[in-house]
């Protein structure tokens, strides 16, 4: 976790000579990666009265003994701009995680893994004066599985869905 924190710094730390404004990073609680995560996104181009932007994050999840998650979300996501603070946030993105279960007894230390991959469409509401400062988030998100393996790549579970929400807090610079 502490690499992806450090990974995420380092990018704004450069993209901020490029352009000014159109970076963030930002905490999600739910939203993407299920649990939560760290992201950094990037308005990519303006198009008439709206955003592009693109974003990549990290998540790891740990449950002593049962479970251990890590999780990549990536997007898309398209934000009104009219000149105010509020705007309509749509987006589109998929999450894969890599999940750790322990099979044996505690003494013999023994994992089974399994991997996910969900489709994520999302439709919500942001406060962000797409300048210098803190912006926030909530936003509907259902997770749509696209197929779930287990560690020899059989296929567990696919095409399943169920409802989800997020809350974003971040930092635009």
């Amino acid at each position: 976790m502490k690499k992806i924190i450090l990974f995420l710094f380092i990018i704004s730390y450069f993209n901020s000579y490029c352009q000014k404004n159109n970076s963030n990073i930002f905490i999600e609680l739910g939203g993407n990666a299920i649990t939560y995560s760290v992201n950094y996104e990037k308005i990519i181009k303006q198009i008439k009265n709206h955003n592009l932007a693109i974003r990549i994050g990290g998540s790891y999840f740990k449950k002593k003994g049962q479970n251990n998650i890590i999780g990549i979300p990536i997007g898309v996501n398209l934000i009104t701009n009219n000149n105010k603070n509020h705007h309509l946030d749509l987006g589109a993105g998929v999450s894969y995680s890599k999940g750790f279960i322990q099979s044996g007894t505690v003494n013999n230390n023994e994992w089974d893994s399994y991997e996910e991959l969900f489709f994520i469409p999302s439709i919500g509401y942001r406060y962000d004066k797409l300048k210098k400062g803190i912006n926030f988030r909530i936003a509907y998100t259902p997770l749509i599985s696209i197929k779930i393996l287990d560690d020899i790549d059989r296929v567990i579970s696919e095409n399943f869905k169920y409802s989800h929400f997020g809350i974003m807090v971040g930092y635009r610079f």
